[in-house]
């Protein structure tokens, strides 16, 4: 393959991507070969394609709403002779084992549009409680969490800031959530 400085390459057999597991996103995906016309990302997550021209290595800021969920992330790459290369990898987004020592939740993504996952570390319990309260401290969600990832959905609460209190047989642990 000839890139668009007319260099003879191989074609591009690999990419690296960097996922940040608090977040849940991509922050880089790094070409591992010379430089093409346009590379072509698909997330593998039926998120709209992704262009990027003369490109080595791009900063993504992908968020990913699966929690401890597999995506092959393709690649294609195209010459400015009209040559296309394919090649993908895989990622893997965050886990509830991914929670940093002594932190018993967390919120992916938090700030959200009020759609979020919720990582929890079950560990001996069968469940837990969650309570959420508006500025007033009045009770405007609750459900009892079962797993160690659970999917909520408060997109339609007002913007605001709202306390997130988990309730477990011996602990009781409180979060901001940021709702944009």
């Amino acid at each position: 393959k000839t890139n668009c400085n007319g260099d003879t390459a191989a074609p591009v057999a690999q990419f690296n991507a960097v996922v940040d597991y608090t977040n849940n996103h991509i922050v880089s995906i790094q070409n591992q070969s010379l430089r093409y016309d346009t590379c072509i990302y698909d997330f593998g997550d039926g998120s709209p394609l992704v262009y990027k021209s003369y490109l080595d290595t791009g900063i993504f800021t992908h968020t990913y709403t699966n929690i401890a969920a597999a995506y092959n992330i393709s690649m294609i790459a195209k010459s400015c002779n009209q040559d296309y290369d394919t090649t993908q990898t895989s990622v893997t987004t965050g886990s509830p084992t991914n929670l940093p020592q002594g932190e018993a939740f967390r919120l992916v993504p938090n700030p959200n549009n009020g759609v979020f996952s919720l990582h929890f570390k079950l560990g001996n319990l069968s469940s837990a409680n969650l309570n959420i309260f508006d500025n007033f401290g009045s009770i405007v969600y609750n459900t009892n969490i079962t797993k160690e990832i659970t999917a909520i959905d408060i997109s339609s609460f007002a913007k605001g800031i709202y306390t997130l209190q988990m309730i477990t047989n011996n602990a009781i642990y409180y979060e901001k959530l940021v709702k944009n």
